[in-house]
């Protein structure tokens, strides 16, 4: 869950810094998360969804961390499965990263 919400907070510094102005990137920020809420699985079930959009909405963050969280708690979470996981997700944290560090040079510049 840690990681996920790094992931997501990465993600949001990444859209505010590449937005014009503050006020659009407020805006875009909404738009993204409000959608990755309502297809990660936060507003719906997974199984409420029709297969195809819950198939994409696993491969959100927080779709992710809540498929991984349900496993947890079933007891059928595979140890592989979460070492993949969290390589995926140091590569995407550190990406995110390295964007924002090139983004924030050019802006002190």
């Amino acid at each position: 869950m840690a990681g996920s919400g790094v992931a997501l907070y990465l993600m949001n510094l990444v859209l505010q810094m590449s937005a014009p102005d503050q006020r659009s990137g407020v805006v875009i920020n909404q738009l993204v998360f409000f959608v990755l809420s309502m297809i990660g699985g936060s507003f719906f079930p997974f199984e409420m969804m029709p297969k195809w959009l819950a198939n994409i909405g696993r491969v959100t963050p927080n779709g992710y961390a809540i498929a991984r969280f349900k496993e947890m708690i079933s007891g059928s979470i595979v140890s592989s499965d979460v070492q993949i996981g969290f390589a995926c997700l140091f590569a995407f944290v550190a990406v995110a990263f390295v964007l924002l560090v090139r983004r924030l040079r050019k802006w002190a510049v």
